[in-house]
């Protein structure tokens, strides 16, 4: 464990867990199909500091040790015992990352914002939101009933989710970054969908965007209606050329960006304006826009809109340029 990095309190404090239980994976058998089998043992008590010691231990890499947490867990006033969550999980046990794509993009529409990871045996995916504040568990379990449907409706296998179940325990999920003691990375780090890179143990409390549970009601309000989810995900043009002018020389560049930014400014509403924010971004520089004036002409869409949030979305924009400068991904789709 690298002294000068809390990598067990950054673990726990992303993944609070149930105070009278937690998972422990004693052994991973796989035979010669490749087929993989973990032995599970439920401890009946919360998970502790030296738990997600033993799950960050490298000695974890191949699952032994790896450890779950249930995310409900109960506040009792004296007279009723009511349970809250901090995270949602789902768990897609046979699909790829780039399979659940669609459906990430529609919940970014909402600002249900979505890391993953490839799960402690190394198959399927888990799609995690992190809460901004606590949330009551029944409407937790809501929305991850609605998002599930939502995967159904777009083709995709019905996920398991966590919490899974409106109060009580219910299931538990085996928590990524399992083995990242050396290098903060460790076996199934999470991924940010929208640059597609691994986002270190270290950096991952400053690096996320939790999801707050207005935007969240607003989601399961819109998609529990009788609106389908294929009409939603007709709403996002996916494979819309942005601007068909030439762009090989430099004012052909800026006169595709200044389109574009027409293009936006009807279209800047709540509940799309991250997701532009960035898709724009990573246009701008496609186009060689300057990070000044990307900054500037996106400040600008954000000052004129309704309830604006402009440090919000500058520091979206500066994080997307700091992607590129590192020479990481940052655009996993059209926008």
């Amino acid at each position: 464990m690298r002294e000068d990095r809390d990598y067990p309190g950054s673990l726990q404090r992303l993944f609070p867990g149930h105070p009278a239980r937690h998972l422990l994976c004693n052994h991973v058998d796989r035979d010669a199909s490749g087929k993989v089998e973990k032995k599970v043992t439920t401890l009946h008590r919360g998970a502790l500091p030296r738990d997600y010691n033993k799950h960050l231990d490298p000695k974890s890499r191949d699952g032994a040790g790896a450890l779950g947490v249930i995310p409900g867990f109960p506040e009792n006033d004296g007279e009723t015992t009511r349970w809250f969550v901090q995270f949602l999980a789902l768990d897609f046990d046979r699909l790829q990352m780039t399979d659940v794509m669609p459906l990430i993009a529609i919940l970014e529409e909402y600002r249900v914002y979505v890391y993953l990871d490839q799960g402690t045996t190394g198959r399927g995916v888990h799609p995690y939101v992190f809460l901004s504040d606590l949330l009551p568990q029944g409407e937790a379990h809501e929305a991850l009933a609605t998002i599930a449907d939502l995967s159904k409706q777009l083709g995709l296998s019905y996920p398991e989710f966590m919490p899974s179940s409106a109060s009580g325990p219910g299931k538990g999920i085996f928590l990524p970054y399992r083995g990242a003691a050396e290098d903060g990375f460790g076996a199934n780090p999470l991924i940010d969908p929208v640059g597609g890179e691994q986002i270190p143990l270290d950096e991952v409390e400053g690096e996320i965007y939790r999801t707050d549970a207005g935007d969240l009601k607003v989601f399961v309000e819109s998609l529990g209606s009788t609106e389908t989810a294929s009409q939603v995900f007709n709403l996002i043009d996916h494979n819309a050329v942005h601007n068909p002018v030439d762009i090989s020389t430099y004012a052909g560049a800026q006169k595709a960006w200044n389109a574009e930014i027409a293009r936006l400014e009807p279209v800047w509403a709540v509940g799309r304006r991250q997701n532009l924010t960035l898709g724009a971004t990573a246009y701008g520089i496609s186009l060689g826009i300057g990070a000044d004036r990307i900054k500037e002409d996106i400040g600008t869409l954000e000052r004129t809109s309704f309830n604006p949030e402009v440090k919000d979305r500058l520091r979206a924009v500066e994080l997307t340029i700091g992607k590129y400068v590192k020479g990481q991904r940052i655009g996993w789709r059209k926008f």
